[in-house]
C-alpha cells in the first residue's frame, strides 16, 4: 500500500539502482538519501535475504531485523532502514531558534567543523531523533524523540550538532545491519547489531537528498559517523547519476591503493569507488581523529537507546 511504501523509505528511489550482494572478495556502495527523512539501502539476490511476500509490499527482513525488504524483480529485493525524521530536525530547530539564527549557526559549525578541532562540538547532548516515532530498527511507532545531557552551558550550536550526529548515529545502526546481509549472501541469517565495527563488505556511501547535496558538514559527519567515504554523484538529464550503484566491485587491495593515490594526490585513476571521476560532484573521505572521538559517543547513543528501548517490541 502506498502508506507502507511511506513507512519503509526509499522504496521509490531504487528505480536505476543496480545494487547486487557481491562475494566476499568484492564491496558494494549503500545509498544513503537524507532530506526530510532518511534512508539507506541496496539490492541483492532474493536468496540472501529471507522474506514470505510474494507482493512489492514492505516485510521486516527477519522476524528481529530492523531492516524492511521490497521486492524489486522475481530474483532480486531492495533491503534497507528508514528514519521518519533527519532534516525535519533542523527544520523544528528552524521554529526554536529563527531562521536567521539557524543560519548564523550552520556557518559557525561548517568554520568549526572544517577547523578541525571538534572536541567542544560533540560535548553536546545526544539525541534521539524519533520526533515522529521509530521506524528503523526498532520499528516503534508510538516512540517520542529524547534529548539528554542538557546543561547550561549547552549552546545552541551544541545543540544543533546533537540533532544532527543523532541522525548519523540511527543511520551508522542501519547500515551496521546492511553489512551482516552482505557479508553472508544467500544464507538468510538473523540480522543484528551486535557489531560495532564495518568488515570488508562497503566500498562507500553514495549520497542524495537535498540534505547530503546541499550540506558540506551534514556529508562530513556521516564519512566521520560511520568512517566510510561519501561520495554525491553528478546529474545527468535531471537526475541523479545512480547506475550501476552498489554493483561496483572493488578488491580490499584495489581500496587500499585508491586511498593511496588520494592520500599522495598522484596517479590517480579514472575511477572512485567503482565510479568514473567525472560523474562525481563531491567526496568526503573520514577524517580518523573525529571518528575515533565519535566512536566513543556511538557506545554512548548504543546504551541510551538500549537502556530506554529495553523491550523488544517490533511493529510493521
Amino acid at each position: 500500500s502506498s502508506d507502507k511504501k511511506g513507512e519503509s523509505g526509499g522504496g521509490d528511489l531504487s528505480d536505476g539502482h543496480q545494487c547486487l550482494s557481491l562475494s566476499h572478495n568484492n564491496k558494494i556502495n549503500i545509498s544513503v538519501t537524507i532530506g526530510t527523512s532518511a534512508a539507506a539501502r541496496f539490492i541483492t539476490s532474493h536468496a540472501a535475504a529471507t522474506t514470505e511476500s510474494s507482493s512489492p509490499s514492505p516485510v521486516l527482513a527477519t522476524a528481529d531485523s530492523g531492516l524492511f525488504m521490497y521486492r524489486s524483480s522475481e530474483q532480486e529485493v531492495l533491503v534497507g532502514g528508514a528514519l521518519t525524521d533527519a532534516g525535519s530536525l533542523v527544520a523544528w530547530f528552524k521554529d526554536l531558534v529563527g531562521k536567521e539564527h539557524l543560519a548564523e549557526l550552520m556557518i559557525d559549525l561548517h568554520r568549526q567543523y572544517r577547523a578541525g578541532d571538534i572536541t567542544e562540538l560533540l560535548a553536546a547532548p545526544r539525541v534521539l531523533p524519533f520526533w515522529s516515532g521509530e521506524r528503523s530498527t526498532g520499528w516503534r511507532h508510538a516512540s517520542s524523540g529524547s534529548i539528554t545531557g542538557l546543561s547550561h552551558h549547552t549552546s545552541p550550536l551544541q545543540l544543533l550538532v546533537s540533532l544532527l550526529d543523532g541522525v548519523m548515529m540511527r543511520l551508522r545502526e542501519i547500515i551496521l545491519q546492511l553489512d551482516e546481509v552482505v557479508s553472508q549472501p544467500g544464507a538468510g541469517a538473523a540480522i543484528g547489531n551486535n557489531t560495532a565495527s564495518f568488515g570488508d563488505n562497503i566500498g562507500a556511501i553514495v549520497g542524495s537528498g537535498a540534505v547530503l547535496e546541499k550540506w558540506w558538514v551534514w556529508r562530513q559527519m556521516l564519512a566521520d559517523v560511520t568512517n566510510l567515504p561519501v561520495l554525491v554523484l553528478k546529474e545527468k538529464n535531471g537526475e541523479t547519476t545512480l547506475n550501476g550503484l552498489a554493483i561496483h566491485m572493488l578488491s580490499s587491495q584495489e581500496e587500499e591503493d585508491i586511498q593511496q593515490q588520494e592520500d599522495c594526490g598522484e596517479g590517480i585513476s579514472d575511477t572512485l569507488y567503482g565510479f568514473e571521476r567525472e560523474d562525481i560532484e563531491e567526496v568526503n573521505f573520514p577524517i580518523k581523529e573525529h571518528h575515533i572521538l565519535y566512536e566513543e559517543r556511538f557506545q554512548e547513543m548504543r546504551e541510551l537507546y538500549n537502556t530506554i528501548h529495553s523491550t523488544n517490541c517490533l511493529q510493521i
